[in-house]
């Protein structure tokens, strides 16, 4: 059974939250691909189901500059997200999210280290994920990342 989210933390964490939870809707076209060697992982989603999706790039933008630290509670544990912004260009913005479980109040191990990027495009938007639970993002997923936004 996948563990739920129970709780979104801080409130200005809202938003980038819902980019990144609720993009993949009943319009979306969402493709990838999962790398065996390195456990890491790709997800493009065209037409993300978000408001305004022409304007995806600022509206990830200022929702990860809103939301330095996102945190996420499960049923069982919670994971403490820092977010940065790391490259902005015209229409297209690159997010890393660095994730650590949280126990007891104490930060732990890593447990995933995340690009996301938000590119505006002609046909409403692209949003692309890569994620790496194993051993961080290294330069074939930034390599992965960076051919998925540039041929939308």
């Amino acid at each position: 059974m996948e563990s739920q989210t129970r709780d979104i933390r801080p409130a200005a964490c809202q938003d980038l939250f819902q980019l990144l939870d609720g993009a993949n809707g009943a319009d979306a076209r969402a493709f990838g691909f999962r790398n065996s060697a390195s456990g890491s992982y790709l997800l493009a989603i065209d037409q993300p189901d978000v408001l305004d999706p022409g304007n995806l790039s600022s509206h990830l933008k200022n929702a990860a500059e809103a939301c330095p630290r996102l945190i996420m509670g499960y049923d069982s544990t919670s994971l403490a997200y820092d977010v940065t912004v790391a490259d902005t260009r015209s229409g297209r913005t690159e997010i890393r999210l660095n994730g650590v479980e949280q126990v007891g109040g104490q930060q732990g191990e890593q447990v995933v280290d995340m690009i996301v990027s938000g590119v505006n495009t002609d046909s409403g938007g692209r949003l692309i994920r890569v994620m790496s639970s194993d051993r961080g993002i290294g330069p074939t997923e930034e390599k992965a990342a960076e051919i998925a936004a540039v041929h939308p």
